[in-house]
């Protein structure tokens, strides 16, 4: 691994990347600006923890789901990533009722309050894991990126079926552990025993995975809550994962404008997130001093 001062600094440089460079923070800003429903009521747990197991629908919806994904291509869902499978959905229609579904009232009030805003969909994946498939996803790691976005994983079979799931270390753990530049290790850095860099840092280490069942929702902050997936051994794991941004429109008036992204052929950041004003037709958007 490279030196604890390097790797901090790491940490460090993400973040100003996407929230600075990117201006992902002033686009946030307008977004809020822009709010015009009242914020749902209740506590932030979302935000002060990082993570929030949610039930999204019944495991009879979900069956329904999964049979209607059988007649779709399984192929390569993300461009330079040909190891992540997934149904290749060219179903508007059911693309429409997918979204839907992953997003009642109980998620997107979380959203809302979390955002503190609208938000729309940047983009989303069903993806299939088999037993020894998958991703370095397995191992802990944050994802890069803003630092204000969610990500839903929604389960589509039941834990029981494959015996995967997703863990998580909180936000305070994650932080201290920052403190020692580990979260946005390269791919060859991950691992899958955080307990060592843990224990140096001074943290009870902790994870928490709850049991899945169909239907079952995970909504989390991926660039500041250390998280890794827990690999099906019995099946294949099915799941549906949403990708969160604010917004200055509700997300389905920002999915009519065009402004989600597919990441079998886009890059997963905008270069810049004025870019996402201009899908919207709203930009462009304000600089700042």
């Amino acid at each position: 691994m490279w030196g604890l001062k390097r790797r901090k600094s790491l940490v460090d440089r993400v973040h100003r990347k996407y929230d600075e460079g990117r201006r992902y923070r002033a686009y946030h800003d307008f977004c809020r600006a822009a709010l015009e429903r009242p914020l749902p009521d209740g506590q932030d747990a979302l935000g002060e923890r990082g993570f929030e197991h949610v039930p999204v629908f019944g495991a009879e919806m979900a069956a329904s789901l999964l049979k209607e994904l059988a007649r779709f291509e399984v192929a390569s869902v993300k461009k330079n990533k040909p190891e992540l499978e997934g149904f290749q959905i060219d179903d508007r229609s059911f693309r429409d009722r997918l979204l839907e579904a992953a997003l009642p009232p109980a998620v997107d009030a979380r959203a809302a309050r979390y955002f503190g805003s609208e938000y729309l969909v940047h983009w989303f994946a069903v993806t299939r894991t088999e037993p020894g498939g998958g991703t370095n996803s397995f191992l802990w790691h944050c994802d890069r990126g803003p630092t204000r976005h969610l990500k839903l994983l929604l389960y589509l079979n039941d834990e029981s079926e494959h015996g995967g799931n997703t863990e998580f270390l909180d936000r305070e753990a994650t932080e201290r552990i920052g403190r020692r530049g580990y979260v946005y290790a390269s791919s060859e850095d991950r691992v899958a025993d955080l307990r060592p860099l843990a224990v140096r840092a001074g943290v009870a280490f902790r994870p928490v995975h709850e049991p899945m069942g169909a239907g079952d929702g995970i909504l989390f902050q991926p660039a500041l809550t250390l998280h890794r997936g827990i690999r099906p051994t019995l099946g294949p794991r099915t799941v549906l994962t949403l990708c969160l941004l604010p917004s200055p429109v509700p997300w389905q008036e920002a999915l009519r404008r065009g402004a989600m992204s597919d990441l079998r052929a886009d890059e997963k950041w905008h270069r810049d997130a004025g870019e996402v004003l201009d899908l919207l037709g709203l930009g462009p958007l304000p600089e700042t001093r």
